[in-house]
């Protein structure tokens, strides 16, 4: 295994966003290594952050994605971010992005409307979408309507509009 990240060479190499909420040393060096994977290894590799509960995961990922996303905006305040969680954490996540991260905007993905808000948001306000895995498993027939259904291959005949106003009725 190639050492991507050391806190002892490379603490402070990365610009961490100010929070409400402050950091631990070991959350910072967390924080530090996920964006030295994400920029070392891109798209091929994913962190994963592993702790035991109440360690401050979830606080240290926020931090982590809000500071991708910046890097990626070249430092531009905004941005979205996606959570994506088991669905007994999603007020976990509400009350971690508001200790956090207080002046972002919040949302729980539950419905097809609930999407368009998100993609509608002002680009300049942070904003953290969170979705439930549950939830993220019924939505599978709204991707790509155009193409053919993920399960049988069939192409719809259906507008994609009356497709998603009925699913959202039965959620």
């Amino acid at each position: 295994c190639v050492t991507l990240y050391d806190p002892r060479a490379d603490a402070g190499a990365h610009v961490l966003p100010e929070t409400s909420r402050k950091l631990y040393a070991a959350q910072t060096r967390a924080a530090e290594a996920i964006l030295t994977v994400l920029e070392e290894r891109g798209e091929e590799r994913v962190p994963l952050l592993l702790g035991e509960v109440g360690t401050g995961k979830s606080a240290t990922s926020l931090v982590a994605a809000v500071a991708h996303v910046r890097k990626i905006r070249c430092g531009r305040p905004g941005g979205k971010v996606l959570v994506f969680c088991p669905p007994h954490l999603l007020d976990s996540w509400r009350n971690e992005v508001k200790a956090v991260f207080p002046e972002a905007d919040f949302r729980v993905l539950s419905s097809v409307s609930s999407v368009d808000e998100v993609a509608a948001a002002d680009p300049n306000r942070l904003l953290v979408a969170v979705l439930s895995r549950e939830a993220a498993k019924l939505g599978h027939r709204l991707e790509g309507i155009s193409s053919a259904c993920p399960r049988c291959g069939e192409h719809p005949e259906e507008d994609a509009g009356e497709i998603a106003r009925v699913v959202e009725e039965r959620t």
